[in-house]
């Protein structure tokens, strides 16, 4: 078992020192993308509350009033799931929410173990054996979530990039285009 909290406690070191810090600066790395990406997310979701402030039940297609209303209830209901998804990316895209999301857990962690190691979980005593326990699982529960929050951050940064490198494939294709136009006939 000692091992085991050894190779922990190493593990959790390595993280909080290489792959934390990492992807911080991998969000500073694409800040011109993120911005321009999460400018698209504002715009679209400006959009969608606009679109659904100004949609009226009668509007929507059918024939009888109750196709109307279903299909205005999902359209209402797509847009607000809509709205959630372009609000967590844009959540997901602020770089100090997210160094805190990763850093205050990553440290509550090792303060956990040290702790843990403090009490010396080799005594005798039932209370103490159990509040060393109670300590490496806390410990183990915070580095859960900050692997998961550094795993939401590098999604999100593989999303932004991908976007951006679609935007400017369409981007170059329109230059290629006015170019084209621009040339003479011949």
């Amino acid at each position: 078992m000692k091992e085991a909290i050894d190779i922990y406690g190493k593990f959790l070191i390595a993280i909080f020192s290489f792959v934390a810090p990492a992807m911080t600066l991998l969000i500073g790395l694409f800040g011109g993308s993120i911005s321009k990406y999460r400018a698209i997310n504002v715009e679209m979701s400006t959009q969608l509350e606009n679109f659904t402030m100004n949609v009226r039940p009668d509007d929507m297609p059918g024939v009888d009033n109750k196709t109307k209303l279903k299909s205005f209830k999902d359209n209402l209901k797509r847009n607000e799931n809509q709205q959630k998804t372009y609000s967590k990316d844009t959540r997901l895209l602020s770089a100090k929410r997210q160094v805190r999301r990763i850093f205050i857990p990553l440290l509550l962690s090792v303060v956990c173990l040290i702790t843990y190691h403090l009490l010396n979980p080799n005594d005798s005593l039932e209370p103490i054996v159990a509040m060393c326990n109670l300590f490496l699982i806390v410990s183990i529960l915070l580095l859960s979530y900050a692997l998961f929050a550094v795993w939401q951050v590098f999604c999100m940064i593989i999303q932004v990039k991908e976007a951006m490198e679609k935007e400017s494939k369409v981007g170059r294709k329109e230059e290629k285009a006015l170019i084209n136009d621009i040339q003479p006939q011949q």
